[in-house]
């Protein structure tokens, strides 16, 4: 299958554990295709953090899939090595891959920042991706 790099889509959205109404960008997928996409961050507590790539789950839980531990990558098994992390700290952008994607992996995402020991992830980019059985 070809990879193409799928462009965002802006849109509000609400869930029950948050408070506030995020902005999240909305990427639409078939099967088989990859996912690349950049968070970028300005925050200084952001930069220093360290990254992670998250599925939202409610009530209010975020399922890490990747994260960084400043150059070294960490791939989550149930990802079978599908997702990839990688963090510019010059240009302040996380960069996120998701190869060969499957109708399961429609949902919720966080790229998201953390501070060991302490295991809470805070949001940078909220995704909503949407992915879809078909031809392409």
């Amino acid at each position: 299958p070809r990879s193409q790099r799928l462009g965002p889509q802006s849109q509000q959205l609400s869930t029950q554990s948050v408070s506030n109404t995020l902005t999240v960008q909305e990427y639409s997928a078939m099967e088989g295709q990859t996912l690349s996409l950049a968070c970028p961050y300005n925050s200084p507590y952001d930069k220093e953090a360290k990254k992670a790539w998250c599925r939202w789950r409610v009530p209010n839980k975020c399922d890490v899939l990747v994260n960084i531990d400043y150059r070294y990558r960490y791939q989550n098994r149930a990802q079978n090595g599908r997702a990839m992390i990688e963090d510019d700290t010059q240009k302040g952008v996380v960069t996120i891959t998701m190869e060969k994607l499957q109708e399961d992996d429609s949902g919720l995402y966080w790229c998201a920042r953390y501070n060991p020991p302490y295991t809470s992830v805070y949001r940078i980019v909220g995704v909503k991706l949407t992915v879809t059985k078909g031809q392409y």
